[in-house]
Parts: C-alpha cells; structure tokens; sequence
C-alpha cells in the first residue's frame, strides 16, 4: 500500500491575544495556499529510507523518533518532494511534520478513525503557539484560531502543550482571488531559538491593541472574505500589518522588509503582509489581469528577491489530498 499526501503554503496574517493578563491567549488568523506545494510518498520497504531535502529529512526523522514511542511502524520508505522553505514564513514545518505523521500512520495500518489529531499535534509538538497551521492542514482555506483558555503564558509552542478541550477553530473556503507569495533576499532565516527570543523581547501586546488587531481579524478579514469583499479584506490585512503582534514582527525586519512591500504595491497587489516573521511577504489582487508581473521578475533578477509565486488559497480539506493506492 502507498500513501500520498500533499499540502500547501501556510500564511500567517498574525498573532492576537499576545498578552498574560488575557483569559483567552494567542489566537491568529491565517490562509493555505497552493504553492508552493509539498507532497510526501510513503510505502512499505525492507529498510527505512528517507528521500528529500537534508533538513526536510531531518524533520522527517523526528516525527518517525516521536511517533515510535506510541506506534509501532513497519520499516517504510518515505519521499518528500518539496523545496526547503522551513524558517522562512511558509509554515512548511507543521505541514511537512503532519504530512510525514498521517503518510507513516496510514501507511502502517492505522485508520483515520484510529487517530487522535490532537494527541498526534501533542506528540508532535505542533500548534502550541497558533493552530492556524494545524487548522489549514485539516480544512484548507482560511483559518480563524481562537486561542487557548488554558496556556498560563504567551509564548513559543515549547511552553505549552496543546490540549483537546483548549482548540477553537474556525475555517472558511477562501474566495479565488490571486495571491503573489515574495520571499525576500538578503533577510536571514530565523531559528527556532531566535523566534523564542524574539517572541520574548516583543512581548506582551498591549490589550488596546489585542482588540484592535482582533477586530481587523474577525470583522475584517474573516468578514469580507466569507462575502468576497476584496477591497474590505486588503484594507483589513494592512490594518493587522501596523498593528499588534504583527507590528513587532515586522518592525524586526526593518526597512528592507518595507521595501518588498513597496515593490508588491507597484505590482498592483493590495492587502500586503509578511508571514510569520518572515521573510516571506505576500499580497492579493482580484485576478492575475491585476497584476504586473513584469516588477516582479525584474525585481527578481535584482537580486531583492529570491523567488515569487502566482497562486490561490487551497480549499480542500484533509481527505481530499490524501490518495492511497493498494
């Protein structure tokens, strides 16, 4: 039997409730995308093997060392076909760790109906922080994480350990409007222990801006694009973008960051952002027609650019990405 899985490109619009005097913390808002794409191939062998990107296998190892000690799984050979964009805003490390998860469990005999996905995102040590990556996994589109109730703290997944009674998520297909991924040259990807430090010195959030970055999320961006108000949405995002959490990440990658977002204006995009703490900017326009394609490229061959991609929101859920040939 061969498992195949694919997923997308997570966006993070931002995080909400960073601050400790809130009941409710954390929360964000986000969007899966098409490309750029990962897809994971697993089957049994006589041997493990892993194919794929040294760190993308490396992310592949772990989940295989962290399901063991609650699965038992059959020697399988597993392929990642996807590009190393882990640390940069693509949100491909969730993605490629619940990929591997579901691909191996499937792969090893196990029913969906056999697995607990919140105790496999506790196993995995995915969600702790957002669970917009864990929701556009699951149900595609555009993601709405409500935050944890039980997390005593703000901070980095490694501080709290998701919690079946603690996840609200919401998620909505996303209407077809054209998004332009940009990822930035000459900006360093960020460590995992840079982020915690970063996340450290950024925080907390003062409550009068919580509630107006939650108000741009909820009544903003989930609202216009639940009735496809393009201009209402693009507004929203840039409302998010300059306040908040958002605010901070973006204000770490300083004026060069600010510049991408200039070249993504000219291009004839609107509602532009960075993703995560980046360096991963994107922008939206009605239809490619909108667009102006030439900016980019010749940005491209600047040098300000590492690469760009023309895509759209993925809208399929779980099972439909999942193929399984016996």
């Amino acid at each position: 039997m061969k498992i195949s899985l694919a997923s997308g490109t997570r966006l993070h619009f931002g995080l909400l409730g960073v601050s400790d005097k809130l009941l409710i913390k954390d929360g964000g808002i986000g969007l899966l995308v098409e490309s750029p794409d990962i897809k994971v191939s697993i089957e049994p062998a006589a041997e493990f093997s892993i194919a794929g990107t040294a760190r993308l296998n490396a992310v592949a190892r772990q989940v295989l060392r962290q399901l063991t000690h609650s699965y038992k799984i059959p020697p399988l050979a597993i392929s990642i076909d996807a590009d190393d964009y882990l640390h940069r805003g693509f949100g491909f490390s969730t993605q490629i760790k619940l990929s591997v998860a579901y691909g191996v469990l499937f792969a090893s005999g196990y029913k969906r109906s056999e697995i607990a996905d919140l105790e496999l995102a506790k196993i995995l040590r995915v969600g702790g922080t957002s669970v917009v990556g864990f929701g556009a996994f699951f149900h595609g589109g555009l993601i709405l994480d409500l935050g944890h109730r039980l997390k005593r703290s703000v901070g980095p997944s490694l501080n709290y350990k998701i919690a079946k009674d603690d996840v609200v998520i919401e998620a909505a297909p996303f209407p077809s409007w054209t998004v332009v991924l940009a990822l930035a040259a000459n900006l360093e990807e960020f460590t995992m222990r840079q982020e915690r430090e970063l996340f450290a010195s950024s925080a907390p959030v003062p409550e009068r801006e919580v509630g107006v970055a939650t108000y741009h999320a909820v009544m903003g961006i989930w609202r216009a694009s639940r009735i496809a108000r393009f201009d209402d949405f693009c507004s929203a995002i840039t409302g998010l973008r300059k306040i908040g959490f958002k605010k901070r990440e973006i204000h770490v990658r300083g004026r060069r960051i600010e510049r991408i977002f200039e070249l993504l204006h000219r291009a004839g995009l609107n509602g532009i952002s960075m993703s995560s703490w980046g360096p991963l900017a994107f922008g939206f326009c009605k239809n490619e027609n909108h667009l102006d394609k030439e900016v980019l490229e010749e940005a491209r061959m600047r040098g300000e650019l590492v690469r760009y991609f023309i895509t759209r929101a993925d809208n399929r859920p779980f099972n439909d990405r999942v193929e399984i040939f016996r």
